[in-house]
């Protein structure tokens, strides 16, 4: 091999020496630790992870339309599910108060002394 005369010629020269390969390649994995270590980021307190969280307004016209149509929609299929169960629930309503008003009437009976026991 013929030596260099350019201004690389002594970075050349050190890597042709072995114990100076050596000694790179036992550093080089720790260094590339903590080069790694240095460059991480922490994700949570990135701006994009913080918008992810954060519902933007949106004032067009048609994004409020969109919303109305799904508060609608959801109302009747709520209401529907609601008023399918009305006569159920009016029903058991009825027998709730009913029962409450049964073992009312009993612990007042037994509070005053009056009634069976």
């Amino acid at each position: 091999y013929e030596p260099c005369s350019c201004e690389f010629a002594d970075n050349i020269n050190r890597w042709c020496d072995a114990s100076v390969v050596e000694k790179i390649e036992k550093e080089l994995p720790q260094r590339l630790e903590n080069l790694t270590k240095a460059l991480q980021l922490e994700t949570r307190n990135l701006t994009s992870a913080k918008l992810k969280k954060i519902s933007a307004a949106d004032p067009r016209p048609s994004a409020k339309a969109v919303g109305a149509v799904g508060a609608i929609l959801l109302t009747i299929f709520f209401g529907g599910m609601l008023a399918m169960d009305y006569v159920f629930l009016s029903g058991l309503a009825k027998s709730v108060f009913k029962a409450c008003c049964i073992v009312l009437q009993a612990l007042s009976n037994k509070i005053r002394g009056t009634g069976p026991n």
